[in-house]
């Protein structure tokens, strides 16, 4: 694997949340994942001791990956509506074995609910 990709995105707490990422090959054909899994933190900085959301463990919260390496992450309206508005870092790691790959790295922008 290659340096991990930059991508960022928001979270509007209150909401349901859902977001799907391909990974691809050096031909750019869906990377073959069966038998991987997926594991991704947000923390408030890189150094921060606690994570403030791991996704698959936090309650409400999921991330797969497919044999076709589709990654899709998400969280209910109930757990995003327990995140304060704020901008975390995260990455997310995929597992071969003994072999970690970090593929994605970011920002996770959380919006403030004004409805509740």
């Amino acid at each position: 694997m290659i340096a991990p990709a930059a991508y960022s995105f928001d979270i509007y707490q209150g909401a349901t949340f859902s977001k799907t990422m391909q990974l691809l090959d050096a031909n750019d054909d869906p990377l073959v994942t069966t038998g991987w899994t997926a594991r991704c933190q947000a923390r408030e900085g890189k150094e921060a001791e606690q994570a403030t959301i791991t996704f698959g463990t936090t309650s409400g919260t999921t991330i797969s990956i497919n044999s076709t390496g589709l990654i899709t992450v998400t969280a209910t309206a109930a757990a995003t509506a327990g995140l304060k508005a704020q901008t975390l870092v995260y990455d997310i790691e995929v597992v071969d074995g003994a072999t970690v790959h970090r593929v994605l790295e970011g920002e996770i922008r959380i919006s403030r609910e004004v409805t509740r």
